[in-house]
């Protein structure tokens, strides 16, 4: 029988004591008996009161109440110091240090891989038994770790060790530390990841000029559109986002400098941009595209000096029951500003609500509904800072400063609707892509997206929810001239890195005029939701190699390797996954790749690396 066993007993004991003496006290002269047994007594109940366990409560009979107050304190004393003996208990384990700690956000994530935890145990009696730690990411209990039998010791550490479970973005998990010293204590952590952000993929292509800007749009009949400033104003339309560059984009514009962000109006997907001094609209109507102007003007001159005057950007959000449109706006006053205007369509600016001047060239407002408050993100271009705007359908608030010193243009907000977020994405002024979260009440620190390659450049940011996934856009000159690239969180295919490194699988024998060349084994894990059905490779040229037949794919997928060849048109056939491995692509499943260059040919490199040139057309 354990102790708590005994006190048990000796409680019931002092409940049936406690009714006998109950039955003798009925006249004062017990009472004062009674009292004065207390006295003799009150040294011993002070060595008691520190070792009582504070857990157990002793009830007593309510008919105690009946009796007068002095003689319910006395039995209530008396009882336990007649039938409770001291008991002590040896010391619980404790977690000395745990490199998640209980509640914490942004717990870095490898991507494809997991997150590392280390845990450190103590038992100050040095009768540790054995540590185990649990997890219920699957929806019920699993092992993470077990120490196995440790015979007693005052101290055991984990090591850091890698949990394959936790590998969700912006996902909360729990896990179950038990330390057992002969009886079991538990200690149970929550923590949420990071966001995981995948790597750049290329969705505008053209090598011929340089693409600013390009903004996504899918509708309810599951089509992308993606709208890009290439010289004039093009889109391509499409039922998969990895099917963009292999397209042929259409015209919108003959002309249009920037593109600024995409929306639904009367059932059509609408864009904005700048052309001809002014804010433009364009739409699809079924059969063709049809343009017009906001009346909002975002370059003007000044007669005396010709000087120019500019105030790019615009977003529009339906919101308490107008069109908040919130734009740059150029007059040929020398005056540049922010404006924000309530409309009754977003074709013009009706109603201006909130103005403020000396803002320079590229203000570029970002809008985001949020907890029922309209958020407006922009950059200063006259102090290098990016303000926070918010609308409570009655008045426009200035909340200030976001960050300090960010790059020109670079800044796009979003509602990141699966996990309730609001998240604000800006180029600092290292040209790194930052992220911040804001939950309602406060926003987080600011944590990296993505660093562009040493001397490469990034800009001109735009942020949408699209697929249960945020994606933000921007420029990047990583093949020399700028192209559009987007970032996914969660990732649709993430590369998990076996034996390569971002924008580096390498043929590390390819000299010149050198056969048969394979590069080094890479892989890919599905990180999307659904099956991958079908996929084709494309390239284009690796430097000077030609790749054009010269392509050989290499996949060992089902048990071995097999390959495929690229032929004249630089792609693969469709290669139907599961008729080659028995069964698609599924979600968390890694396929892993190499390539094949069959003739080097006559060219001055010796050295070979990339992947920027190499696309994968997926199929769901």
């Amino acid at each position: 029988m354990d102790e708590v066993e005994k006190l048990k007993k000796k409680i019931q004991k002092l409940d049936e004591e406690a009714e006998l003496l109950r039955k003798q006290v009925e006249e004062k002269q017990e009472i004062e008996r009674l009292t004065k047994l207390l006295k003799e007594k009150e040294q011993e109940v002070k060595q008691l009161k520190s070792k009582i366990k504070p857990q157990f409560t002793f009830r007593f009979p309510s008919v105690l109440k009946k009796v007068v107050p002095v003689a319910i304190t006395v039995l209530l004393l008396f009882s336990v110091l007649m039938f409770i003996t001291p008991i002590s208990r040896a010391a619980a384990p404790v977690v000395a240090y745990s490199s998640i700690s209980n509640g914490e956000q942004f717990v870095d994530v490898v991507p494809g891989e997991g997150v590392y935890l280390t845990v450190n145990v103590s038992d100050g009696d040095g009768n540790l038994q054995s540590v185990n730690i649990y997890t219920n990411a699957s929806g019920s209990w699993s092992s993470i770790y077990s120490s196995g039998a440790l015979g007693g010791v005052s101290y055991h550490n984990t090591s850091s060790f890698l949990v394959s479970e936790w590998l969700g973005s912006w996902t909360k998990y729990w896990f179950n530390i038990t330390a057992n010293d002969g009886s079991d204590t538990e200690f149970v952590y929550s923590f949420t990841t990071e966001y995981v952000w995948g790597q750049p993929r290329l969705i505008v292509l053209n090598d011929d000029v340089d693409v600013d800007r390009a903004v996504i749009l899918k509708n309810d009949t599951n089509d992308y559109y993606v709208w890009s400033d290439q010289g004039n104003i093009v889109y391509v339309n499409t039922d998969d986002l990895s099917k963009t560059v292999f397209l042929t984009p259409e015209e919108v514009e003959t002309e249009g400098l920037y593109i600024f962000n995409s929306f639904v109006y009367n059932n059509m997907p609408h864009v904005y941009y700048y052309y001809g001094d002014y804010l433009r609209y364009a739409y699809y109507d079924g059969s063709s595209w049809q343009t017009g102007s906001t009346g909002i003007s975002q370059h003007a001159y000044y007669s005396a000096t010709h000087s120019h005057y500019y105030a790019y950007g615009a977003d529009v959000k339906y919101y308490n029951g107008k069109w908040q449109i919130a734009a740059g706006h150029a007059t040929s006053e020398k005056m540049e500003y922010m404006n924000t205007y309530a409309s009754s369509t977003p074709y013009s600016g009706e109603t201006l609500l909130k103005s403020v001047s000396g803002v320079s060239d590229y203000p570029y407002p970002s809008l985001a509904i949020y907890k029922g408050i309209l958020h407006c993100v922009w950059y200063n271009d006259g102090n290098d800072d990016l303000y926070w705007w918010t609308y409570n359908g009655a008045t426009w608030t200035d909340q200030g400063k976001l960050a300090e010193n960010i790059d020109t243009a670079g800044c796009a907000i979003v509602h990141d609707i699966r996990n309730d977020n609001l998240v604000l994405f800006y180029i600092n002024g290292s040209n790194v892509l930052k992220y911040r979260v804001y939950d309602g009440s406060s926003w987080s620190t600011d944590y990296t997206v993505f660093t562009p390659m040493s001397g490469k450049d990034i800009n001109y940011l735009n942020a949408e929810y699209v697929d249960g996934r945020v994606i933000v856009t921007f420029d990047y000159n990583l093949r020399g001239n700028y192209n559009v690239y987007y970032i996914a969180s969660p990732e649709y295919v993430y590369e998990s890195g076996f034996n390569t490194t971002l924008h580096r699988i390498q043929w590390v024998d390819a000299a010149p005029n050198a056969n048969n060349v394979n590069s080094t084994v890479v892989s890919f894990k599905n990180m999307n939701d659904r099956d991958i059905k079908n996929i084709t490779w494309h390239f284009e040229d690796i430097g000077d190699i030609s790749v054009a037949n010269n392509i050989r794919v290499w996949s060992n997928m089902s048990g071995s390797w097999q390959s495929w060849n690229v032929g004249s048109d630089r792609n693969t056939s469709k290669i139907d996954i599961s008729s080659v491995k028995g069964s698609e692509w599924s979600p968390g499943e890694t396929l892993y790749w190499k390539f094949e260059i069959l003739n080097v040919g006559d060219v001055a490199e010796t050295l070979h690396a990339t992947d920027e040139d190499i696309y994968m057309l997926i199929e769901f």
